[in-house]
């Protein structure tokens, strides 16, 4: 029984050699294929021989080959040409030397030209390779050469077999989503870029985990190549129409239409703050009120942003960082959110906050932090990257991020993984100094040349 290392490490002994005690081949086969099944190893395999002895005449022919005794300390000897036969050299005597019988000289047979004809007659002392011995020894060779490939196809097969269930774990649902999305491109380009982002972000995990050159890989590299070329194609965005209409009464954008010397505005619950370089005042929504809620004390000098959160107000100061101030019995105490280890700010713009920190600054880069730590955030699908961008707004309840960029004439939305969804353009983007996203309503609000405009998400 020839058995891979596996197969001896896994069957016990005393299993084999009970299995070896039956009759025929197909008996121990039999005997030891559940044990070897038991356990999804391609390498545990054996062969078993089932070897019937030999005939009386090639028995006794095989006896007289080992009875002979050994030449003169050589340990190989070679046909030197099939017209030349050579001479057995008389061994020593122990007590003197004898003669030798040149008519016993002995004649190799011609040998015949097949498979193991031109292999050596080998002496080793006592042992003589002979004929039939290096016969068997190549079906030995040739029997281990069959098994190293059984195990190798075996090997290969359950190989393909997890490349086959990884892909299809893959790209038949990829496919269903490219497909969705470029069905929706027309009635819905935000939920069309949503399938395509889905499908991107599953072909792109599994590349990694299948085998580059393979037919599996090969499909799911060609699938991604057509979801990325429709993300680039909604990228560009739809030129989606503006219309002037009139802003709420104390919304945000009224109130910023009414005092265009403010530094920037941030909606609340119930108020709408509004930052100087002197102060943060508040409007009520219900009537218009204002009040001073926070004075300069030499806390900020160019304020880019003012976002009221869970009762506290957050301001962005390129300069001082991110100030937060917290309600106190008489007025807000002042803390630092990053407490002295924030990232560089002398590039900011914007700020937004849905629970975590949104920072936008003025190359097009968007920062994330939650509890004063980076959440590594990385803006993907943009082809157009974004120049000069002004502002950024979401909040809790929204499910996108939307950044104005006026040089571009575009508001982009992302998912808050920082995947582009898609592109809102016109030319009146270009000089908006403001604007408010209703994702309930559906509408984008636009503050521009001192109108307010509707764009329909």
């Amino acid at each position: 029984m020839l058995q891979t290392s596996t197969l001896a490490q896994t069957i016990p002994f005393e299993t084999v050699k009970s299995a070896l005690a039956l009759d025929l081949p197909n008996d121990i086969v039999e005997a030891l294929s559940p044990q070897i099944h038991a356990e999804d190893k391609g390498d545990q395999a054996a062969i078993v021989i089932d070897y019937h002895g030999t005939s009386a005449h090639v028995a006794e022919i095989e006896r007289q080959e080992l009875d002979e005794k050994p030449d003169d300390q050589t340990i190989g000897a070679l046909y030197q040409n099939e017209a030349t036969p050579y001479q057995d050299q008389p061994t020593e005597a122990k007590d003197e030397e004898e003669p030798v019988d040149t008519a016993q000289a002995h004649y190799p047979e011609k040998p015949t030209h097949n498979l193991f004809s031109r292999l050596p007659t080998i002496h080793l002392g006592h042992f003589r390779m002979t004929h039939r011995r290096r016969l068997f020894l190549n079906i030995a060779i040739i029997l281990v050469l069959l098994l190293g490939a059984s195990i190798f196809l075996t090997l290969k097969k359950e190989q393909d077999a997890k490349q086959q269930a990884i892909y299809q774990q893959i790209y038949p649902p990829s496919q269903q989503y490219y497909e969705t999305g470029q069905g929706l491109e027309s009635l819905n380009p935000t939920l069309s870029q949503d399938n395509y982002q889905k499908a991107a972000k599953l072909l792109q995990n599994g590349e990694t985990k299948l085998k580059k050159g393979t037919t599996e890989y090969q499909q799911v590299d060609a699938l991604l190549s057509k979801v990325q070329e429709a993300m680039q194609g909604g990228s560009s965005g739809t030129t989606a129409s503006a219309t002037p209409v009139s802003p709420a009464d104390n919304s945000l954008l009224a109130i910023a239409q009414a005092n265009s010397n403010a530094a920037a505005f941030g909606d609340g619950s119930t108020d709408i703050y509004m930052i100087t370089t002197s102060e943060v005042i508040s409007v009520s929504k219900s009537d218009g009120s204002k009040k001073t809620v926070i004075k300069n004390k030499g806390d900020w000098s160019s304020p880019k942003a003012v976002v009221p959160y869970e009762g506290n107000i957050y301001i962005l100061d390129p300069k001082n960082g991110v100030l937060k101030y917290t309600p106190t019995g008489d007025g807000f105490g002042k803390s630092d959110y990053f407490q002295g280890n924030g990232p560089d700010l002398s590039q900011a713009t914007s700020m937004a906050i849905d629970g975590s920190i949104w920072i936008l600054l003025n190359n097009g880069t968007i920062l994330q932090y939650t509890s004063g730590k980076s959440n590594g955030l990385k803006v993907t699908g943009l082809d157009t990257p974004m120049k000069q961008p002004t502002k950024i707004v979401t909040d809790i309840a929204m499910e996108h991020v939307y950044v104005l960029d006026p040089s571009t004439n575009r508001i982009n939305s992302f998912d808050k993984h920082g995947a582009f969804q898609h592109a809102y353009t016109n030319p009146i983007l270009a000089k908006a100094a403001d604007f408010t996203v209703s994702e309930k309503d559906k509408t984008i609000l636009v503050l521009s040349g001192g109108k307010v405009w509707k764009i329909a998400l």
